[in-house]
């Protein structure tokens, strides 16, 4: 018997997945901040404070299966890829690290002109013990939690209407989401090479492995109070730079294996008879004809998590800037 593939999500249901996503942490960081907002902040205060996000993605992600009857994991592409992808993620991380956060930086400075001041968010990082916490709370689980969130249930939903459509949506939407001005660039960019190499490769793991180590990295070198020397900078800003772009090149011009996991992932999702219509739906994603309309329909149910994180993310800016 051949082994049943679960469809991705809609893009109608990739939509209604990302704003019950945002919905759910704005209204858990509600909660949070009035319950603590008196409290002294102790270590549990912060463990807590960075556990909410992936709590609320796993309930979205949890519920949504459930309603839907379906594997939690299933159809969001959790799956092998070939080695080939690993070593674009691999140069793409040292690109983002080293080249991309210089390009950052200056963006920063942009902003610092215009009065734009937040301090960094702080971390209780000075103990060796703690390091070993915040890299199991803020290096490995937000960086599973969040690839199968947004490369899992919104980017598999959404890769039918257009491979370009499907990165830079996805990546914006990533960056919206943190809602944090002094980081746009690193995380637009990242969130889009997160997509691509989604799309390119068939798989989150690929992308996983490369959110992980870059979510360490700034963990270890907070912890080490590593520095680059401003006379190594620049070489070590330039070598990331080429890095980044060659990495991209390489993506861009890959045939990529996506795309035969789409049709066998569409084939199953028309012989499924489930009564929700869903092969019909992802027939009218597929048909160019249809593509307009799905695209509507996503952004339709989209636009609810898109305009709160939009409006979170001005209202940051605006805080911080000293009139």
């Amino acid at each position: 018997m051949d082994r049943k593939i679960t469809p991705p999500p809609t893009p109608e249901e990739s939509g209604k997945i990302f704003t019950a996503g945002t919905l759910a942490i704005f209204a858990a960081s509600l909660v949070f901040s009035l319950i603590f907002a008196n409290a002294e902040k102790t270590f549990a205060y912060y463990l807590l404070s960075f556990l909410l996000t992936s709590l609320c993605l796993v309930a979205v992600m949890a519920v949504w299966s459930a309603v839907k009857k379906r594997p939690f994991l299933g159809g969001i592409g959790l799956k092998k890829a070939k080695p080939r992808y690993y070593v674009m993620a691999a140069f793409a991380l040292f690109g983002v690290v080293f080249g991309l956060s210089g390009i950052n930086d200056l963006f920063v400075s942009l902003l610092e002109k215009i009065g734009y001041a937040k301090e960094p968010m702080y971390i209780p990082n000075d103990e060796a013990w703690q390091y070993a916490v915040w890299v199991f709370v803020v290096a490995i689980i937000p960086a599973i939690t969040e690839e199968c969130f947004f490369r899992g249930y919104v980017l598999s939903g959404i890769k039918g209407l257009g491979g370009a459509f499907a990165v830079v949506v996805g990546g914006t939407l990533f960056c919206i989401f943190h809602q944090n001005p002094q980081q746009t660039p690193y995380q637009l960019i990242c969130g889009m090479l997160f997509c691509l190499i989604a799309v390119k490769s068939g798989s989150i793991l690929p992308g996983l492995f490369m959110h992980l180590a870059n979510n360490l990295y700034i963990i270890t070198a907070d912890f080490f109070k590593m520095q680059i020397s401003d006379g190594a900078a620049a070489a070590i800003i330039g070598l990331g730079l080429v890095s980044l772009a060659a990495s991209v090149a390489c993506l861009l011009v890959d045939k990529g294996e996506s795309r035969a996991v789409n049709n066998a992932a569409v084939a199953a999702d028309n012989n499924a008879d489930d009564g929700a219509g869903h092969g019909a739906e992802r027939d009218a994603a597929m048909d160019k004809s249809g593509l307009k309309r799905e695209k509507t329909r996503f952004f339709i149910t989209a636009a609810l998590g898109i305009g709160i994180c939009a409006a979170l993310w001005i209202a940051d800016l605006l805080a911080y800037i000293k009139w």
